[in-house]
Protein backbone atom coordinates (compact mmCIF):
# COMPACT_ATOMS: atom_id res chain seq x y z
CA UNK A 1 0.00 0.00 0.00
CA UNK A 2 2.82 2.35 0.89
CA UNK A 3 4.52 1.66 -2.44
CA UNK A 4 1.32 2.45 -4.30
CA UNK A 5 1.02 5.80 -2.54
CA UNK A 6 4.64 6.60 -3.44
CA UNK A 7 4.09 5.65 -7.07
CA UNK A 8 0.90 7.70 -7.30
CA UNK A 9 2.72 10.64 -5.72
CA UNK A 10 5.53 10.38 -8.27
CA UNK A 11 3.05 10.20 -11.15
CA UNK A 12 1.17 13.27 -9.91
CA UNK A 13 4.45 15.15 -9.46
CA UNK A 14 5.54 14.28 -12.99
CA UNK A 15 2.18 15.33 -14.42
CA UNK A 16 2.54 18.69 -12.68
CA UNK A 17 6.19 19.29 -13.52
CA UNK A 18 6.23 18.26 -17.18
CA UNK A 19 3.76 20.95 -18.35
CA UNK A 20 5.62 23.62 -16.37
CA UNK A 21 8.99 22.58 -17.76
CA UNK A 22 7.72 22.30 -21.33
CA UNK A 23 5.99 25.68 -21.09
CA UNK A 24 9.30 27.28 -20.14
CA UNK A 25 11.14 25.38 -22.86
CA UNK A 26 8.65 26.33 -25.57
CA UNK A 27 8.53 29.96 -24.45
CA UNK A 28 12.32 30.24 -24.74
CA UNK A 29 12.26 28.60 -28.17
CA UNK A 30 9.55 30.95 -29.43
CA UNK A 31 11.35 34.02 -28.07
CA UNK A 32 14.52 32.81 -29.77
CA UNK A 33 12.64 32.41 -33.06
CA UNK A 34 11.22 35.91 -32.77
CA UNK A 35 14.55 37.50 -31.89
CA UNK A 36 16.05 35.81 -34.97
CA UNK A 37 13.03 36.83 -37.12
CA UNK A 38 12.09 33.19 -37.70
CA UNK A 39 8.41 34.09 -37.62
CA UNK A 40 7.12 31.02 -39.46
CA UNK A 41 8.95 28.74 -37.03
CA UNK A 42 7.42 30.60 -34.09
CA UNK A 43 3.93 30.26 -35.56
CA UNK A 44 4.40 26.52 -36.08
CA UNK A 45 5.43 26.09 -32.47
CA UNK A 46 2.41 28.07 -31.29
CA UNK A 47 0.16 25.70 -33.25
CA UNK A 48 2.05 22.61 -32.05
CA UNK A 49 1.06 20.11 -29.37
CA UNK A 50 3.17 21.41 -26.50
CA UNK A 51 2.01 25.01 -26.84
CA UNK A 52 -1.60 23.93 -27.22
CA UNK A 53 -1.20 21.72 -24.14
CA UNK A 54 0.80 23.99 -21.82
CA UNK A 55 -0.24 27.56 -22.72
CA UNK A 56 -3.64 29.09 -22.04
CA UNK A 57 -5.44 30.25 -25.21
CA UNK A 58 -4.94 33.88 -24.12
CA UNK A 59 -1.18 33.55 -23.59
CA UNK A 60 -0.73 31.60 -26.80
CA UNK A 61 -2.64 34.12 -28.89
CA UNK A 62 -0.88 37.04 -27.19
CA UNK A 63 2.45 35.54 -28.23
CA UNK A 64 1.07 35.26 -31.76
CA UNK A 65 0.06 38.93 -31.60
CA UNK A 66 3.59 39.86 -30.53
CA UNK A 67 4.97 37.95 -33.51
CA UNK A 68 2.73 39.86 -35.93
CA UNK A 69 3.76 43.14 -34.30
CA UNK A 70 7.44 42.34 -34.64
CA UNK A 71 6.78 41.61 -38.32
CA UNK A 72 4.94 44.91 -38.67
CA UNK A 73 2.10 43.16 -40.50
CA UNK A 74 -0.75 45.61 -39.93
CA UNK A 75 -3.42 43.44 -41.53
CA UNK A 76 -2.54 40.41 -39.39
CA UNK A 77 -2.27 42.56 -36.26
CA UNK A 78 -5.79 43.92 -36.68
CA UNK A 79 -7.15 40.46 -37.51
CA UNK A 80 -5.50 39.07 -34.38
CA UNK A 81 -7.02 41.78 -32.20
CA UNK A 82 -10.45 40.99 -33.64
CA UNK A 83 -9.92 37.26 -33.17
CA UNK A 84 -8.86 37.61 -29.54
CA UNK A 85 -11.71 39.92 -28.58
CA UNK A 86 -14.30 37.82 -30.43
CA UNK A 87 -13.19 34.30 -29.55
CA UNK A 88 -11.38 34.33 -26.20
CA UNK A 89 -12.93 34.31 -22.76
CA UNK A 90 -10.96 36.90 -20.81
CA UNK A 91 -11.09 38.25 -17.29
CA UNK A 92 -10.98 42.01 -16.66
CA UNK A 93 -7.21 42.12 -16.29
CA UNK A 94 -6.66 40.27 -19.57
CA UNK A 95 -9.20 42.45 -21.36
CA UNK A 96 -7.48 45.58 -20.07
CA UNK A 97 -4.00 44.46 -21.17
CA UNK A 98 -5.20 43.53 -24.65
CA UNK A 99 -7.32 46.66 -25.08
CA UNK A 100 -4.42 48.83 -23.92
CA UNK A 101 -2.14 47.26 -26.52
CA UNK A 102 -4.80 47.78 -29.19
CA UNK A 103 -5.37 51.39 -28.10
CA UNK A 104 -1.74 52.41 -28.56
CA UNK A 105 -1.54 50.48 -31.83
CA UNK A 106 -4.57 52.28 -33.25
CA UNK A 107 -3.27 55.65 -32.07
CA UNK A 108 0.00 55.03 -33.88
CA UNK A 109 -1.79 54.00 -37.09
CA UNK A 110 -4.26 56.88 -36.94
CA UNK A 111 -7.34 54.67 -36.51
CA UNK A 112 -8.93 56.98 -33.98
CA UNK A 113 -12.41 55.46 -33.90
CA UNK A 114 -10.97 52.07 -33.00
CA UNK A 115 -8.70 53.72 -30.43
CA UNK A 116 -11.77 55.29 -28.81
CA UNK A 117 -13.45 51.88 -28.54
CA UNK A 118 -10.35 50.40 -26.91
CA UNK A 119 -10.13 53.31 -24.47
CA UNK A 120 -13.68 52.62 -23.33
CA UNK A 121 -12.87 48.91 -22.93
CA UNK A 122 -9.93 49.85 -20.72
CA UNK A 123 -12.07 52.17 -18.63
CA UNK A 124 -14.62 49.40 -18.13
CA UNK A 125 -12.08 46.72 -17.18
CA UNK A 126 -9.25 48.62 -15.48
CA UNK A 127 -8.82 50.16 -12.06
CA UNK A 128 -9.82 53.75 -11.43
CA UNK A 129 -7.12 56.07 -12.74
CA UNK A 130 -5.44 53.35 -14.80
CA UNK A 131 -6.38 55.04 -18.08
CA UNK A 132 -5.07 58.52 -17.20
CA UNK A 133 -2.10 58.34 -19.58
CA UNK A 134 -4.25 56.90 -22.34
CA UNK A 135 -6.82 59.67 -21.93
CA UNK A 136 -4.07 62.29 -22.05
CA UNK A 137 -2.73 60.92 -25.32
CA UNK A 138 -6.23 60.70 -26.77
CA UNK A 139 -6.94 64.30 -25.75
CA UNK A 140 -3.81 65.55 -27.48
CA UNK A 141 -3.60 63.29 -30.53
CA UNK A 142 -7.29 62.91 -31.38
CA UNK A 143 -9.21 65.77 -29.78
CA UNK A 144 -6.38 68.26 -30.47
CA UNK A 145 -6.36 69.63 -26.93
CA UNK A 146 -3.47 71.58 -25.45
CA UNK A 147 -4.26 71.64 -21.74
CA UNK A 148 -1.66 69.05 -20.72
CA UNK A 149 1.56 70.93 -21.56
CA UNK A 150 2.63 71.58 -17.97
CA UNK A 151 1.83 68.03 -16.86
CA UNK A 152 3.82 66.45 -19.69
CA UNK A 153 6.66 68.94 -19.20
CA UNK A 154 6.90 67.90 -15.55
CA UNK A 155 7.02 64.22 -16.53
CA UNK A 156 9.70 64.99 -19.11
CA UNK A 157 11.90 66.87 -16.67
CA UNK A 158 11.55 64.14 -14.04
CA UNK A 159 12.58 61.46 -16.52
CA UNK A 160 15.49 63.53 -17.82
CA UNK A 161 16.97 63.60 -14.33
CA UNK A 162 17.41 59.82 -14.26
CA UNK A 163 20.94 58.52 -14.63
CA UNK A 164 19.95 56.28 -17.53
CA UNK A 165 17.57 58.78 -19.12
CA UNK A 166 19.29 58.62 -22.51
CA UNK A 167 21.43 55.49 -22.24
CA UNK A 168 18.44 53.19 -21.70
CA UNK A 169 16.45 52.87 -24.91
CA UNK A 170 13.03 52.66 -23.23
CA UNK A 171 13.69 55.89 -21.33
CA UNK A 172 15.08 57.65 -24.40
CA UNK A 173 11.99 56.78 -26.44
CA UNK A 174 9.69 57.83 -23.60
CA UNK A 175 11.50 61.19 -23.49
CA UNK A 176 10.87 61.49 -27.22
CA UNK A 177 7.19 60.67 -26.75
CA UNK A 178 6.84 63.38 -24.11
CA UNK A 179 8.59 65.85 -26.42
CA UNK A 180 6.28 64.84 -29.25
CA UNK A 181 3.19 65.32 -27.07
CA UNK A 182 4.38 68.77 -25.98
CA UNK A 183 5.18 69.72 -29.57
CA UNK A 184 1.79 68.48 -30.73
CA UNK A 185 0.02 70.58 -28.10
CA UNK A 186 1.90 73.67 -29.25
CA UNK A 187 0.86 72.80 -32.79
CA UNK A 188 -2.74 72.56 -31.57
CA UNK A 189 -2.25 76.13 -30.29
CA UNK A 190 -0.82 77.17 -33.67
CA UNK A 191 2.52 77.95 -31.99
CA UNK A 192 4.66 76.52 -34.78
CA UNK A 193 7.97 77.80 -33.44
CA UNK A 194 7.67 75.96 -30.12
CA UNK A 195 6.15 72.98 -31.88
CA UNK A 196 9.16 72.66 -34.20
CA UNK A 197 11.55 72.94 -31.24
CA UNK A 198 10.01 69.94 -29.50
CA UNK A 199 9.42 67.93 -32.67
CA UNK A 200 13.10 68.24 -33.59
CA UNK A 201 14.10 66.87 -30.18
CA UNK A 202 11.51 64.11 -30.46
CA UNK A 203 12.79 63.10 -33.89
CA UNK A 204 16.17 62.29 -32.35
CA UNK A 205 14.83 60.45 -29.32
CA UNK A 206 12.07 58.53 -31.13
CA UNK A 207 14.35 57.30 -33.91
CA UNK A 208 13.61 53.69 -34.93
CA UNK A 209 10.51 53.57 -32.73
CA UNK A 210 6.83 53.39 -33.78
CA UNK A 211 6.51 57.10 -32.91
CA UNK A 212 9.16 58.23 -35.38
CA UNK A 213 6.63 58.34 -38.21
CA UNK A 214 4.23 60.44 -36.12
CA UNK A 215 6.99 62.91 -35.26
CA UNK A 216 7.99 63.25 -38.91
CA UNK A 217 4.35 63.76 -39.84
CA UNK A 218 4.18 66.57 -37.29
CA UNK A 219 7.32 68.21 -38.68
CA UNK A 220 6.06 67.96 -42.23
CA UNK A 221 2.84 69.72 -41.23
CA UNK A 222 4.71 72.87 -40.14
Amino acid sequence: MKNIVVIVGIIVLVLILIPQIMRQVMYKKIMNDLSNKNYDAAQKKLDGFWCMFTFSPYNREFLRLNAFMMQGDREKIEAQFDKMFDQLRMNKKQTYVLAQRAFYTYLETGEHEKAAVMLEKCKASGKEGSTKNMQLMYDVMVDHKSNHIEEVQTRLETLQQKEDAYSKEANRVRIGIYEYLIGLQYLNQQNKKMSRTYFEKARTHCKNSPYEALVLKGLNSL
